[in-house]
């Protein structure tokens, strides 16, 4: 509705689309997969390096199906009580993959939650900044389930089958052999990544900078209040309207959820930027500084600590230090965006040169 992310284009744009990515719906059907299982799947990735298992009560006080008896709220989410090692996850969860992504990413929340409760007096135990919490949550799941993570905005209705999990990981999980892993492969695994992980970075900074130009009354509410909209869309997403608007009877911001209530956005902007940094560093941990996308540090305990020892730092100091102690960078680093999605950039300017297509919008 907004192309905050593009991935419903994927089979538009797939570079080669005689090599399907796996499709894990599938898989979990063939292997006899239950609710149960893709939980105790995730939790066997976190304490494979080395983080905590899940507690007692995790397992029986969280809702991981959606009751049958009464109405709930459906929105994905991680609580930490504060009580007794009392942490609790809420999904309605299905049998797919879209939902195997939202059991790592929200399990990693738990994780960040058991770190700084377990290492920190109750007034740092928080994340680092706002973008934090996030970030940590889809570094995980990019290494065991890299898919939409926009389902920690808590707006988002499902609609995706088709889910992608790192290819390494795919085969150490069975759902992939080794051999059907090649060049073409990874090319459209990172061209999925990127419609939906790089779309959404202008996306962000465009939401945030529309309500601050409100804020500052730099937009005049008679005539610019839909318009500037579009101006900003289209300035740094090359994205226009479908169809004529009009600033009179058309508030398009409006129906984006954080616009109308005022919800701070910048934060999923930090966290889109910290988590390839989060990314990166393990990698670097592992020896690994090559195709990034190929890296998997399932059972690397050394690589567990050194994250966990990050985790454990809540926001007892500043982000700043708290980054440097696990990348040893002390501010966002872009570059860890290219140096992951390198080889479908070099890909791209060799494809877009030899059919002449010309890259930008203004």
């Amino acid at each position: 509705m907004w192309a905050q992310d593009w991935q419903d284009r994927l089979d538009d744009f797939i570079p080669y689309p005689n090599t399907p990515l796996v499709d894990i719906k599938n898989e979990f059907h063939e292997k006899n997969y239950s609710i149960y299982k893709m939980y105790t799947t995730a939790e066997d990735f976190f304490t494979s390096i080395g983080l905590y298992p899940m507690t007692s009560k995790f397992w029986t006080r969280s809702m991981f199906k959606k009751p049958l008896d009464r109405d709930v709220d459906c929105q994905p989410a991680a609580n930490d009580l504060k009580y007794h090692d009392d942490y609790r996850v809420k999904i309605c969860t299905e049998m797919n993959g879209d939902y195997f992504y939202i059991i790592h990413h929200e399990m990693g929340h738990v994780e960040y939650f058991m770190s700084y409760d377990k290492k920190q007096p109750y007034v740092y135990q928080d994340g680092a900044n706002p973008g934090f919490h996030e970030a940590v949550g889809d570094t995980i799941g990019m290494y065991a389930s890299k898919f939409s993570s926009l389902f920690f905005l808590k707006i988002m209705i499902l609609k995706f089958s088709i889910f992608l999990v790192s290819p390494n990981h795919s085969i150490k999980l069975g759902f992939l052999e080794e051999k059907d892993v090649n060049q073409r492969y990874e090319i459209n695994y990172l061209m999925r990544l990127a419609l939906q992980k790089v779309a959404f970075i202008p996306f962000s900074y465009v939401m945030d900078k529309y309500r601050f130009l409100l804020f500052r009354n730099e937009i005049n509410p008679a005539y610019e209040l839909n318009s500037m909209w579009w101006k900003l869309r289209i300035e740094h997403s090359g994205i226009m309207a479908a169809i004529p608007r009009n600033n009179e009877i058309n508030f398009d911001p409006g129906a984006k959820y954080h616009i109308s209530a005022n919800v701070p956005y910048f934060r999923y902007f930090i966290a889109y930027i910290l988590q390839f940094q989060f990314y990166r560093a393990l990698c670097r941990l592992q020896g690994q500084t090559k195709q990034l996308h190929m890296c998997d540090i399932y059972g690397n305990k050394y690589v567990g600590r050194k994250f966990k020892e990050m985790l454990a730092m809540g926001n007892s100091k500043s982000w700043e230090d708290i980054l440097e102690n696990l990348t040893g960078e002390n501010k966002l680093e872009s570059q860890a965006i290219l140096d992951f999605f390198e080889p479908l950039y070099d890909w791209l300017k060799i494809e877009n040169s030899r059919k002449g297509y010309s890259v930008g919008w203004m």
